[in-house]
């Protein structure tokens, strides 16, 4: 079984916190180890190696993934870069974080189903 979940995604391996990062849903299993996303799987790791928490099946990088922040810092302290937002997803995240609009420095709304995660650039 698995529970959707809007999650918050950044790619950590060899990235200095800058890897790129959306928001989107997801399907998380039951207990927690696996996160399915656009046909990839995302397994938990057993520390937290370079920032990231989890990482992908087939290509062996490093992510972090995590249910987004309430005050909006997803991103670490010392990175930087735009947040892609899943347009299905944009509604709830205004909710979640109680604001009307979004910051267009910060976040750029996308349809993420028509995007291949594996040439998100750097922003």
């Amino acid at each position: 079984m698995t529970q959707r979940k809007m999650l918050y995604f950044e790619l950590k391996t060899n990235r200095n916190h800058r890897g790129p990062a959306w928001i989107s849903y997801a399907d998380v299993s039951d207990d927690g180890r696996t996160v399915n996303f656009k046909g990839k799987v995302f397994t938990k790791m057993r520390s937290t190696e370079c920032g990231g928490n989890h990482f992908d099946e087939e290509s062996y990088q490093k992510y972090y993934i995590g249910e987004p922040a309430k005050d909006g810092r997803d991103r670490h302290g010392l990175g930087g870069g735009v947040i892609l937002i899943d347009a299905r997803a944009l509604e709830d995240y205004l909710a979640f974080r109680g604001l009307q609009k979004l910051d267009p420095d910060a976040y750029k709304v996308v349809m993420i189903d028509d995007a291949n995660i594996d040439s998100f650039q750097e922003t």
